[in-house]
């Protein structure tokens, strides 16, 4: 009988229906290992393998597994992945001081530079920026003082009719850049007077735009800390002492919400290198 008869058969009558469908098992697996065996005799596939060792011994090869085990060993490859890690397992409350600088910022001499060979960055200019706005137009500080562009300062004291005719039409966004960057490095030269220790680019910049904004830091309780070495949280009360202005009527000095946060957010940049506005 053969198959064609079998499969005309009722499979629930007989269940030889089913068993005849299909090669038995053993035949199978001894089909299946003598077209493997004959498969890796084949000439072609010997070659195949043959030219595929070759391939992976041959000089580019290890040259390029070379390469890429350096590149994966590589400071910045390691940095990277060190922060990946810390992004992982931290969140931003608990990425302190230590676990920073020994990611991107290490404490030792190779790590930071002498403050007479330092600039501040572009994300120190950029923080600047985000605080002081962009004012075409002439206008009183916090502290009344006339004030025009990136908070570059005319002069002490309130606005006068000259200040606004001088400036009737403003300045453009670029001039104001320009302004503020001479008096950014007229700032740098306060850091340079009142800073004798070395100082990450982090410091660097979190003292430059204090001074920026102040207009002071030699022998100042922050100058003198910084100096001496002291703890990310001395540090930062430190710059908290300078969040006051004088009041115009009453000539006493007042709290200010607005130089609260700024201290704030000036002390994460000198600390943990955050140098977004927060506050």
């Amino acid at each position: 009988m053969n198959d064609l008869q079998y499969q005309n058969k009722d499979p629930h009558k007989n269940d030889s229906y089913r068993r005849v469908a299909s090669p038995e098992p053993d035949k199978i697996s001894t089909a299946q290992r003598t077209d493997s065996d004959k498969a890796n005799g084949n000439p072609s596939i010997q070659q195949l393998k043959a030219f595929q060792a070759m391939a992976d011994n041959s000089p580019r090869v290890q040259q390029f597994k070379a390469y890429q085990a350096m590149v994966d060993n590589s400071p910045c490859v390691q940095q990277f992945k060190a922060y990946q890690e810390m992004a992982d397992n931290s969140s931003r409350e608990e990425i302190k001081t230590e676990s920073f600088e020994k990611l991107g910022e290490p404490t030792n001499s190779n790590g930071k530079h002498s403050v007479k060979d330092m600039k501040i960055s572009d994300k120190g200019i950029r923080f600047i920026k985000e605080y002081e706005k962009f004012e075409p137009k002439p206008y009183n500080d916090a502290a009344g003082h006339a004030t025009i562009g990136y908070g570059h300062l005319l002069h002490y004291g309130g606005l006068t009719k000259e200040d606004n005719e001088t400036y009737k039409n403003g300045i453009t966004e670029e001039e104001a850049t320009i302004l503020l960057k001479q008096d950014v490095d007229k700032h740098a030269i306060i850091v340079e007077n009142a800073i004798t220790v070395k100082l990450t680019q982090r410091e660097y910049d979190a003292l430059v735009i204090f001074a920026f904004n102040t207009g002071t830091l030699s022998g100042s309780t922050l100058a003198k800390r910084v100096n001496s070495g002291a703890s990310a949280d001395a540090i930062k009360n430190a710059y908290l002492m300078w969040n006051k202005v004088t009041d115009r009527k009453t000539g006493k000095k007042v709290v200010s919400n607005g130089l609260t946060n700024r201290r704030t957010d000036e002390a994460e940049i000198y600390n943990v290198a955050d140098y977004k506005r927060n506050h």
